[in-house]
């Protein structure tokens, strides 16, 4: 069964910044991100885009391992 839950700790973070490294593993075309630089465009507190909008993260599972995630922003400039 897949369970889908809010994000709400840092490490419901990784879990979400991991996932596509799941999914994408073996493809020989994806260029993975720096995780730091994933974790610092995350950061609510400290980037600038979160002065005008909001967002809520999640992360579907199956059983323990996430399998997708999803967000949902509002930017308020536009």
């Amino acid at each position: 069964m897949i369970t889908i839950k809010a994000v709400v700790s840092k490490n419901d973070i990784g879990d979400f910044i991991q996932v596509p490294f799941y999914i994408y593993k073996f493809d020989d075309n994806w260029v993975a991100p720096l995780r730091a630089d994933e974790f610092k465009k995350l950061d609510r507190k400290r980037h600038p885009f979160y002065d005008h909008a909001e967002a809520e993260l999640f992360v579907a599972r199956k059983g323990r391992k996430p399998v997708g995630r999803i967000a949902a922003i509002v930017d308020r400039l536009f």
